[in-house]
């Protein structure tokens, strides 16, 4: 993945240049004593790429130009407002909200009828970014209000960017629930703001993207 070679890469470079730092201008290494050179080598090359590991990922974690320069075209953290079309033919909205860190991608989502009635959530369990091709692919599992069971379901996903190296701001696609052999169409959007939304402002938003799409939910009704 491209993000892991960003990350290895700075910290190679960083990691690099202290060493040669080090074994350069640290008196220490006149030593004839080669032994202690090995040790206080091991010591310090570890310490040194250990410390660098997690500067960068509390960098990452607290400056979100840092993050988006590291993770590049695969960065897709924030909050995401869509609609998708149910199986009944009516639209349904949804706010997603992407939790992106070294560790992986992990997608929290909130849904809602069409008259704004609360209807369930999700939250993934594996998900694949490819950003090569511009597709982003995950299982989930659900709790539905209606539901006295948890159902899994799986959904794929196609970038809409500026060009191959741009982080996407929209996703469309389609989700299936595993006790439901439909494809449900869906469209949505990163909404560029820092406070967590409330259920007016997300059903607000959500409908908005309907009627900017509609078209192309009416080609892909069930």
């Amino acid at each position: 993945m491209q993000v892991f070679n960003s990350y290895r890469a700075i910290i190679f470079t960083i990691f690099t240049a202290i060493m040669y730092f080090i074994w350069n201008y640290a008196d220490f290494f006149n030593t004839e004593k080669p032994c202690i050179i090995a040790l206080f080598t091991i010591i310090t090359s570890y310490g040194t790429y250990k410390l660098l590991l997690k500067l960068v990922e509390v960098g990452t974690n607290n400056w979100r130009w840092l993050k988006i320069k590291i993770f590049g075209a695969e960065y897709l953290e924030g909050i995401w407002v869509g609609c998708f079309i149910g199986g009944d033919g009516k639209p349904q909205y949804f706010m997603e909200t992407f939790e992106q860190d070294f560790n992986g991608l992990i997608i929290r989502g909130r849904n809602y009828y069409k008259d704004g009635s609360f209807k369930g959530t999700w939250v993934s369990e594996k998900v694949s970014i490819n950003a090569e091709k511009g597709e982003l692919s995950y299982t989930y599992i659900t709790d539905m209000i209606n539901n006295t069971y948890s159902n899994r379901g799986f959904g794929d996903f196609s970038f809409v960017r500026e060009s191959k190296n741009k982080a996407p701001n929209k996703l469309i696609g389609f989700t299936t629930d595993l006790f439901n052999n439909k494809k449900c169409f869906a469209i949505e959007e990163r909404v560029e703001i820092k406070n967590i939304l409330d259920d007016n402002e997300i059903i607000a938003k959500a409908i908005s993207i309907y009627e900017k799409n509609k078209d192309l939910f009416s080609k892909n009704e069930p």
